[in-house]
């Protein structure tokens, strides 16, 4: 299992083959932070294909 913290407001973790984007509550979720969402699925799909 890995997970990358997205610019401090959630998390990507990578479990049995599944995503799952976490976000805290109340976080705003501006292009910078989904940009950052989308990098760490890079980061952790680390060239696989999803």
């Amino acid at each position: 299992m890995s997970q990358v913290d997205i610019k401090g407001k959630g998390t990507m973790e990578l479990s049995d083959g599944v995503l799952h984007m976490r976000w805290k509550r109340g976080a705003y979720i501006a292009i910078d932070v989904a940009r950052a969402g989308i990098a760490a699925i890079s980061a952790l799909a680390q060239g696989a294909r999803v």
